[in-house]
């Protein structure tokens, strides 16, 4: 994982519409690893790269979310779930009103 970090990030939203859960850094992308959502009532949840969607509207039960880790690939390589275009936040699109907590772990990694 030479020039990444690993990071986590607090999810704790509950307004409609565009949350942003990770600020975008310059010359970066953020690479998902893992993340949990725990919402308060369900609802639709889409990650986004700025503004262009990066899963489609997943709806989220109280149950919650948990996909688990995306392990590495042979030679060291880590992917994740999904990313980020260098410099975009991450974002987490709610589509009600709803509480919805948890947390993200990400790579900060070079372009």
């Amino acid at each position: 994982m030479a020039n990444q970090s690993l990071t986590s990030a607090v999810v704790n939203v509950a307004t409609s519409g565009d949350n942003v859960i990770v600020t975008g850094v310059a010359g970066k992308i953020i690479r998902v690893l893992n993340f949990v959502l725990q919402p308060s009532a369900m609802v639709a949840c889409t990650w986004k790269d700025g503004s262009t969607a990066l899963t489609g509207p997943m709806s989220v039960s109280t149950s919650g979310l948990y996909p688990g880790w995306v392990p590495p690939q042979a030679g060291g390589l880590t992917v994740g779930h999904f990313e980020t275009t260098a410099g975009n936040s991450l974002v987490l699109n709610l589509g009600a009103n709803t509480q919805v907590s948890g947390y993200v772990n990400y790579l900060l990694a070079p372009q």
